[in-house]
């Protein structure tokens, strides 16, 4: 058996599917020329998992049992296992199941980030009061929480402490910075999440008709402008 090259993105997900057809049937036969079932083909020619004359044929079958084989392979090889959801896994957890760099699949460093507001500031170890943490957005218990703010402004949201919420009627506040090219997806991703449970969301921004047409677009219950709250 020789090496063999790993297998790409496209082709991983090619066959995880096919695998899911495979179980509701015995095989599934295959033109051999297509780019993905080429590039599968030569891979498995390569590794001696077929025979050699398998791409000469106008068809080729893919069984379940081959593709039994195929995982062994990449898991031997330390290759990305088809099998394995890739799009689920950060950039470590990938690296410690195989030695297959796939820069375009999983989920990337600040996919889930959000900056979340404090409600009572920490003092960390170090004597440091800490008002502002930066986490990923699913480790947050969102029970804990009776509403959402959406700061906007990211002067407002560091400077938060200037505004006064004794007006609202509301106790324990889940409080994030909307987001730019850093934040905003995970951001975005927590609001739907939080959406979903039917609890009010507010949107902290600029009265002008952008901010006003995003706390109308996006979900939210009402919206809050600086003079409210000061």
């Amino acid at each position: 058996m020789t090496e063999a090259e790993s297998l790409s993105y496209n082709a991983l997900v090619w066959l995880k599917k096919l695998d899911h057809r495979l179980k509701a049937k015995n095989c599934e036969k295959k033109n051999t020329d297509g780019k993905i079932v080429i590039q599968v083909l030569r891979w498995c020619t390569a590794l001696d998992l077929i025979p050699a004359n398998s791409l000469l044929l106008p068809d080729f079958i893919f069984t379940m049992a081959l593709l039994n084989k195929i995982s062994e392979a990449q898991q031997r090889l330390k290759q990305a296992n088809f099998r394995d959801d890739i799009s689920t896994q950060n950039r470590i957890e990938s690296a410690q199941l195989s030695d297959q760099e796939i820069k375009t699949a999983g989920i990337r460093p600040q996919q889930h980030r959000v900056l979340l507001r404090l409600n009572q500031p920490l003092v960390n170890t170090l004597g440091m009061s800490v008002e502002v943490v930066d986490t990923d957005w699913p480790n947050i218990t969102l029970t804990q929480f009776d509403v959402l703010i959406v700061v906007e402004n990211q002067d407002c949201f560091y400077h938060l402490a200037l505004f006064n919420y004794s007006q609202c009627n509301f106790h324990s506040p889940l409080i994030i910075y909307r987001g730019d090219r850093k934040y905003s997806k995970g951001a975005v991703a927590l609001k739907r999440c939080w959406l979903k449970n039917g609890k009010a969301a507010i949107y902290f921004g600029d009265f002008d008709p952008k901010g006003v047409s995003i706390a109308m677009k996006e979900g939210y219950s009402f919206m809050c402008i600086s003079r409210d709250l000061i």
